[in-house]
């Protein structure tokens, strides 16, 4: 096998390592936002009605 061969085959490998451990890491990150968004929603939810209540009590 000739030395421009190996090169190719490196690179390849390479950028197949590099886009697997993307895919985990991207695996593992998403669970996390996605809590992170609910916690969020949630945390509005509380806030707006914790305002409605006050609006309605200065009625």
């Amino acid at each position: 096998m000739d030395i421009v061969g190996v090169i190719i085959k490196m690179v390849y490998m390479l950028i197949h390592a590099v886009l697997v451990a993307m895919g985990q890491f991207l695996r593992l990150v998403q669970p996390v936002r996605r809590g992170q968004q609910e916690q969020q929603v949630a945390q509005a939810q509380r806030e707006q009605q914790v305002a409605q209540a006050q609006w309605g009590r200065q009625e």
